[in-house]
């Protein structure tokens, strides 16, 4: 892990520290600062954890994502340690225990994203894109074209007709008609 992934990940804890509050229940706090802080993100990929089906087709894309090299590792514990995640089923029990680093977890999502094949994993990825707090500040005002324009010039390299182009709009399209209706 480079220097600056680790010092943005110790940004991320100290700012998850100042923001706790103590009258609070963990869950609220965590609710909260993942919702102000941009850090959740993985809504739609925890349902899809949720199912039988979609675990076994999250271990696959795993198991290609760590072929390809990729690097995933947990946050840091108490002690300033983090662990490398080398198998698919280590991964899926860190996503499911909320212990993938911030910058893994990003890494993860836009390689599941940019290389599978299976649509329900696509769209879920899609939502958890579209519901950050990053989609938010740069592509929520954009037109549908815009909006593929500017991804396809991002490292997921979304390209205009293509499954993850139409997931993102879908996706983008549901989060506004919410947005409306409130």
């Amino acid at each position: 892990m480079s220097v600056n992934k680790i010092i943005l990940e110790e940004i991320r804890r100290i700012n998850y520290i100042s923001n706790y509050k103590l009258n609070e229940t963990s869950e609220e706090n965590k609710k909260y600062i993942n919702e102000s802080t941009g850090t959740g993100g993985i809504n739609a990929l925890r349902d899809l954890l949720a199912t039988r089906e979609g675990t076994a087709a999250l271990r696959s894309e795993f198991e290609a994502a760590l072929s390809s090299g990729l690097e995933v590792r947990t946050i840091r514990d108490v002690g300033g340690t983090s662990k490398k995640l080398t198998k698919a089923s280590e991964i899926l029990k860190a996503l499911k225990d909320n212990r993938v680093s911030e910058q893994s977890l990003l890494d993860l999502k836009g390689y599941v994203f940019t290389n599978s094949k299976n649509p329900s994993i696509i769209e879920a990825v899609a939502k958890d894109i579209v519901n950050s707090k990053e989609w938010e500040r740069s592509y929520a005002n954009l037109s549908d074209r815009e909006i593929i324009r500017k991804l396809g010039k991002t490292s997921l390299k979304v390209k205009p007709g293509s499954e993850q182009a139409k997931a993102i709009i879908k996706a983008h399209e549901e989060d506004y008609s919410k947005m409306l209706k409130s």
